[in-house]
This record gives structure tokens, C-alpha cells and sequence, in this order.
């Protein structure tokens, strides 16, 4: 995968249709689709293009509760 570099706010930004204005500390990844981020910190934001998930970027580690809870609802499509 791609490694970029924060800009000047600390922002990564990947995807060509993901925008952030006024924020800082955030990850954000777009896939496909137009993204905007605005005024947010410290918060990972990424769109898959059929799925989006949000959360601050303390509570990464949960993403594991949110890949069981589709597994449990039968939508492993969107892992």
C-alpha cells in the first residue's frame, strides 16, 4: 500500500475525491466517491465505496467490534 505523508495540519489524505478542510490529526481515504471532512480532529474517516466507517482515531483498536458485529448481522460482504 501507499505511504503519504501528513500535510501541514497532520492530515493523510488518500483517494483522489477525498477533501479536508479545516481539521487536523485525521486520516481519510476515499474510494471512488467525493469525501469531505470538515472541521475535525483526530479522527480516521475512510469510504470503501460500499461501506464508510467513522471513528476518533482513540478508538481504532474497536474496529475489530465493528468487523464482528457484521459478521453477526451476515454482512461479511462489507468487510
Amino acid at each position: 500500500p501507499d505511504v503519504r505523508s501528513a500535510d501541514a495540519d497532520g492530515n493523510v489524505v488518500g483517494g483522489e475525491q477525498a477533501m479536508v478542510i479545516d481539521s487536523k490529526g485525521c486520516v481519510v481515504w476515499a474510494a471512488g466517491r467525493p469525501l469531505a471532512v470538515v472541521g475535525m480532529t483526530d479522527m480516521d474517516v475512510g469510504d470503501s465505496g460500499d461501506a464508510v466507517l467513522v471513528l476518533p482515531k482513540h478508538k481504532s483498536q474497536d474496529v475489530r467490534k465493528v468487523v464482528d458485529a457484521l459478521k453477526a448481522s451476515k454482512r461479511q460482504r462489507y468487510i
